[in-house]
C-alpha cells in the first residue's frame, strides 16, 4: 500500500514537471555497501530467537534465492538479526472490522505497529555493514497486521544496500519559448531515443550557441553513454555560460558516478 502512493505521488509530480518543461529518465548502478562480490556466500542468522525474527529470517533468505546475487550458504560472512520485535501490536483477537460492526463501540484509534531490527553483517568476525531500520505494519484485508508484507518490505530495503543494482533517477530540462528545437530534443532523450536528441540539440544550438540549457542537455546524452569525460565538457560550458547550481552539481555527480560504476562493476564481476 505505501509503495501504491508512493508511485502515484511520484506520477504526480512528473504530470506537473511535464506541464512546464521535460523530465528525462536516466540511470545509473548503485554498488553495495559490502564489497564481497558475485556468488560470495551470505547465511542469515536470526539473533532474537523470536517469532518476528524468524519471520524476518526467512524474509531475507527469500530475497537472497530469488536475487541469486549471493548464494545462501554456511560461510565467513553472516547477515545478522538482532533486536527484533514489533511495537504497538493490537493484542490478540482484535479484529478491527469486527469492532465497527458493533453498533454501540466507539472507534479506536491505535497507533500504526512498526517492527523494529538491527542487521548486521559480519565477515571473518568484523562487522561490514550494521543498520538500524524500522517498517511499519499495515493491515490485510480484515484488518490484521500484516507481519508477512512488513518482513519483506524490511528485508528488500535491506538487500537494496547490499546488492549492486541498477538505479534510476530524473533530470529536468528547463523550457525556452524562443528555441522549440531544444524542447524537441529533450522530448526525444525522454522517451529513450538519443541519437535524434543529440541531433536536435545541435538545431538548437544553431539557433543559439549561447544556450547553456542545450549545452547542459548534451551533457546529460554523454552521461546516458558513459563518456563521463565529453560529459564533464558540456557541464563545464553550460556553467561558463550560465552559472548555475544545477550544472555545477552535474559535474560532481559525474565524479560520484563514475566511482560508484566502477566500484559496482567490480562487485558484479564485470
Amino acid at each position: 500500500m505505501k509503495r501504491k502512493w508512493m508511485s502515484m505521488i511520484i506520477g504526480a509530480a512528473a504530470l506537473l514537471l511535464s506541464a512546464c518543461g521535460v523530465q528525462i529518465q536516466m540511470t545509473t548502478l548503485k554498488p553495495a555497501e559490502i564489497d564481497l562480490g558475485r556468488g560470495a556466500p551470505l547465511t542469515v542468522q536470526d539473533c532474537s530467537h523470536n517469532r518476528e525474527g524468524a519471520r524476518l529470517a526467512q524474509a531475507f533468505r527469500r530475497q537472497i534465492a530469488n536475487d541469486g546475487f549471493y548464494a545462501e550458504y554456511a560461510g565467513s560472512t553472516q547477515l545478522e538479526l538482532h533486536n527484533v520485535y514489533v511495537e504497538n501490536m493490537p493484542p490478540r483477537g482484535h479484529h478491527p472490522r469486527h469492532e465497527e460492526r458493533g453498533k454501540k463501540s466507539k472507534k479506536e484509534h491505535r497507533p500504526t505497529p512498526r517492527l523494529h531490527g538491527v542487521v548486521v553483517v559480519m565477515n571473518g568476525g568484523r562487522q561490514i555493514y550494521r543498520r538500524d531500520y524500522t517498517q511499519s505494519v499495515y493491515t490485510d484485508i480484515d484488518g490484521r497486521p500484516d507481519m508477512t508484507d512488513a518482513c519483506e518490505e524490511f528485508a528488500e530495503e535491506i538487500m537494496g544496500d547490499l546488492t549492486p543494482r541498477k538505479k534510476v533517477y530524473y533530470e529536468y530540462i528547463e523550457p525556452d519559448e524562443t528555441n522549440p528545437a531544444l524542447e524537441q530534443a529533450a522530448k526525444a532523450c525522454s522517451v529513450g531515443n538519443w541519437s535524434i536528441g543529440k541531433e536536435l540539440v545541435d538545431n538548437a544550438l544553431h539557433q543559439n550557441p549561447n544556450c547553456a540549457e542545450a549545452y547542459y542537455l548534451l551533457g546529460l546524452i554523454a552521461r546516458n553513454d558513459r563518456d563521463f569525460h565529453t560529459s564533464d565538457n558540456y557541464f563545464y560550458r553550460a556553467n561558463a555560460l550560465n552559472p548555475q547550481s544545477k550544472y555545477t552539481s552535474a559535474l560532481k555527480d559525474n565524479a560520484r558516478m563514475q566511482q560508484d560504476e566502477a566500484r559496482a562493476g567490480w562487485q558484479m564481476g564485470n
